[in-house]
């Protein structure tokens, strides 16, 4: 069985956050995941080569989790936000829109979101 694991970065390589910052944004994804086989972690990266595909990230910030569980705040799981529930997350389901934005208020820069599969 495949593993998924999401990658949420910062696009502009030279982007400078403070630690409070990337504090801030780490809590709001966490807080929002249930379970997981690969624990939730952020940090900078410098060309991480995804396995199965053509992408190199090179980013000042970078969330991580795999296999996970999540709420609905989070992400797109159903149009109503203020239904409380959680599911298993993958590629087919997004960030809700109002939660992307305040990732990037918060960490001051755009976001990009990549899934990557891993045997």
């Amino acid at each position: 069985m495949s593993e998924q694991h999401v990658f949420i970065y910062i696009e502009d390589q030279d982007h400078v956050l403070t630690d409070e910052q990337k504090e801030e944004a780490f809590s709001l994804f966490d807080e929002n995941i249930i379970e997981c086989e690969h624990e939730p972690y952020f940090d900078a990266v410098e060309n991480l080569q995804l396995t199965h595909s053509d992408i190199i990230i090179t980013s000042p910030f970078m969330m991580s989790a795999g296999d996970f569980v999540a709420t609905n705040k989070f992400w797109q799981l159903d149009d109503n936000e203020d239904e409380e529930f959680e599911s298993d997350i993958n590629e087919a389901i997004s960030i809700r829109s109002e939660i992307l934005k305040e990732l990037e208020d918060m960490l001051g820069a755009k976001i990009a979101v990549v899934w990557e599969h891993r045997d």
